[in-house]
């Protein structure tokens, strides 16, 4: 889809029996019946209807209220602790609606249009709060966050129950829901990458799919709606655990489908502008082609996962910098600067993919790697906690036991050059039982950069310069693991 807000769809003006269905479906409101939502991050709670009584409580944004009263422009709440208290009207928003993402992966922007900056991305089913509109665009408060979603991608729920559901009046009305603009055509292709084999859809619009499941059998199932380009057929692979690719008329739409050898685990990735899939298939290293005399490493940016909860951003700095973006910019920088100096390099993720912590060390196991290098930005409660630490696991008499020097000394190599490198707050290498790292069974450690909840170092996260001496510290931290 070409970017720009000339191409958006023109929502007309309500009717009158768009109002009438508004007022059947989201009824005025009746005060003890009306609920609010939190629209911004923190909110004071007050013990009475004005800035100059005391502060009781915060509560955070998304969360719901029901408005037993309103005073001078205050809204009194009952707290989950039944406490009661009174929170000002300007930070919270009485008419919204309830919407469920349609799309299997949707974009949430920073403003009401494409060419806005992506900041989060949603599932299939994910349900989300429109607290206003602009054109054909929904103001939303969403899990982790604010922001925007076109809605063609969305479908409104009807109000069943006002004391479980909020309320919504017709004083400030949202649009139509705009038809899903036309796919012109969709075609695809694949190449072998050294993870194993990568295969791209592509569309000049948002694509539209389901995926189906085979519990047991090896192969993957699409079923994509709109024109379909590329011709219909069987292309033969037979390559990395790959069979072949089908692609054939459905019940809806064009059906793809990718035959496996065996069980093997993929990850499909949608572009931040919905028109291109990826499907990384990682392949076994007996079925990889592996360049002889190469050391392999696995970088694993960490977070970026989309899952059923959302899409998992990390931790999210008070500048509102996220750690999944950080990290795997970082993680990119680390896999140029080790590929030139001949190490193979196999990525956990390039942008956000559906990938679980035990998947992320298995790829490393299943490419036989010489190491695996998970890179985080740490988190605190505390903003003045500072520093850099990396993290290994391989407790004395546990299945890791015999990899404890190695996977020690690969933590103490990247963690020098790191503190030489930054010249941050020296925490430590440290010994902790994290998922990837008893997944991998190959010489594995975590790293903790900088506190991304620390205003200085989220700056420092932020800045390219940062960036670049961090991933080649880590690099040659690795190097010197790889050739002591």
């Amino acid at each position: 889809m070409i970017a720009g807000k000339s191409l958006q769809k023109i929502v007309p003006l309500l009717t009158a029996s768009f109002l009438s269905f508004l007022i059947l479906f989201f009824p005025l409101p009746v005060w003890g019946e009306e609920m609010l939502i939190v629209n911004t991050q923190v909110l004071n709670v007050r013990s009475g209807p004005g800035v100059n009584f005391p502060l009781i409580g915060q509560v955070k944004l998304g969360r719901e209220f029901k408005v037993e009263e309103e005073k001078n422009g205050w809204y009194r709440i009952k707290l989950s602790n039944g406490t009661v208290g009174w929170v000002i009207k300007d930070y919270v928003s009485l008419n919204y609606i309830e919407l469920e993402i349609q799309g299997r992966v949707v974009n949430i922007r920073s403003g009401p249009g494409t060419d806005y900056t992506k900041v989060s991305s949603l599932p299939n089913g994910t349900r989300i709060k429109a607290v206003g509109f602009e054109g054909d665009w929904y103001q939303v408060i969403y899990p982790g966050g604010k922001g925007w979603v076109a809605g063609w991608l969305v479908t409104a729920l009807p109000k069943t129950d006002v004391s479980a559901e909020p309320a919504s009046s017709a004083n400030n009305e949202f649009p139509a829901l705009p038809e899903k603009p036309e796919s012109p055509g969709i075609s695809w292709g694949w190449e072998k990458i050294p993870s194993g084999v990568q295969i791209k859809v592509c569309g000049s619009e948002p694509l539209g799919f389901s995926e189906k499941t085979f519990e047991g059998n090896p192969k993957i199932m699409l079923e994509f709606g709109g024109p379909w380009q590329s011709p219909l057929g069987v292309e033969n692979i037979n390559y990395g655990g790959v069979q072949k690719i089908s692609t054939a008329k459905g019940e809806i739409g064009t059906l793809f489908q990718v035959d496996l050898d065996d069980s093997i685990s993929y990850q499909t990735s949608l572009s931040s502008d919905g028109c291109h899939l990826i499907i990384d298939v990682m392949c076994p290293k007996d079925k990889l082609f592996i360049e002889e005399g190469k050391k392999i490493v696995v970088i694993d940016p960490g977070h970026g996962n989309i899952s059923s909860r959302g899409y998992d951003t990390g931790a999210i700095g008070p500048g509102g910098q996220h750690e999944s973006e950080i990290v795997l910019k970082i993680g990119q920088l680390v896999e140029k600067w080790l590929a030139e100096k001949g190490v193979q390099v196999i990525m956990t993720r390039t942008k956000e993919a559906y990938l679980t912590l035990e998947e992320r060390g298995e790829m490393a196991n299943e490419a036989g790697a010489d190491a695996f290098v998970s890179i985080h930005a740490n988190s605190s409660v505390s903003s003045s906690i500072s520093g850099t630490s990396t993290y290994f696991y391989a407790p004395t008499g546990s299945d890791w036991a015999e990899q404890r020097e190695k996977r020690k000394l690969l933590a103490q190599s990247v963690q020098d050059k790191l503190l030489a490198a930054l010249g941050r707050r020296n925490l430590g290498v440290r010994e902790e039982n994290f998922a990837v790292l008893r997944t991998a069974q190959v010489p594995a450690v975590l790293v903790e950069i900088a506190f991304i909840s620390n205003p200085e170092e989220e700056k420092l996260l932020s800045n390219e310069q940062f960036q670049f001496k961090a991933a080649q510290a880590i690099g040659e931290g690795i190097w010197n693991f790889l050739y002591p």
